[in-house]
């Protein structure tokens, strides 16, 4: 699932940038795995918390992680310790995505390395960008 690229004249053009979405809400999965795919990104969607804890155990990385913090079977905080825990997915930027707003969730996150927490229901246009953003990506 890693980010492969190759330079162009200069510039950084990406030939494939995996992203993996750990999210429940099937709706959810579908448009942000759509968005990514319109952004030019390589989306993965696994639908809780067990089956991402898989991938962290026996996958290759993704460029970027997006992960829902209301997981069935394993939270998005238990989630994202995990891959801190794994030589291999500890440098994974992580965006997370909650419906919760509460400041000890923000801090918990910020301290397990998340990059940005993201509170639902968000803006699509401002998320890819985030994204992008985490990814060292132009915006598109």
């Amino acid at each position: 699932m890693a980010r492969e690229a190759r330079a162009v004249r200069g510039a950084e053009r990406v030939e494939s940038t995996s992203i993996l979405i750990v999210e429940d809400d099937g709706t959810i999965a579908g448009m942000l795995s759509a968005l990514f795919r319109r952004g030019g990104l390589n989306p993965t969607t696994v639908r809780d918390g067990k089956t991402a804890l898989s991938l962290v155990a026996g996958s290759e990385p993704p460029a970027l992680a997006v992960v829902d913090l209301m997981l069935p079977h394993l939270d998005g905080f238990s989630l994202v310790a995990a891959m801190r825990g794994s030589p291999r997915w500890k440098d994974v930027p992580v965006v997370m995505l909650s419906a919760r707003q509460l400041p000890a969730d923000v801090t918990r996150a910020r301290e397990l390395g998340v990059r940005e927490y993201v509170q639902k229901p968000f803006d699509a246009k401002q998320l890819l960008a985030t994204v992008l953003e985490a990814l060292g990506m132009p915006p598109r």
